[in-house]
């Protein structure tokens, strides 16, 4: 089971890395549920639902976490490092780098050999 980072190594490199990883996952499960939505159930396809209700959760209080430990960054742009797809138009320039580490997480994901 991964371990959570001291407070003084959740950097804000640490934040957007993650920002990354998060909007890459929610894609692809927000995709494979549309997909599933073709062959299950709505009964069976709720699992689905759940998984992306409890990613949203956790993802809500990762984004409070890093205001809490990087108070400078409020109002500069960084509510977009984990809502947002990765397939989107940058709207900032935090969220132009998430999404270009998003790209590279991708690749890294499913283009190595």
């Amino acid at each position: 089971m991964a371990k959570m980072l001291p407070q003084k190594e959740r950097t804000l490199d640490v934040y957007l890395n993650v920002g990354a990883q998060v909007r890459l996952a929610k894609d692809a499960v927000g995709k494979a549920y549309v997909a599933l939505g073709k062959v299950l159930s709505s009964v069976e396809l709720k699992k689905v639902r759940r998984a992306l209700d409890l990613l949203d959760g956790a993802v809500s209080k990762a984004e409070n976490r890093m205001f809490c430990d990087h108070p400078e960054i409020s109002g500069k742009g960084y509510t977009s490092v984990f809502y947002g797809t990765v397939g989107m138009e940058a709207r900032s320039q935090v969220e132009q780098e998430v999404l270009r580490r998003a790209k590279k997480c991708a690749e890294d994901l499913f283009m190595s050999p």
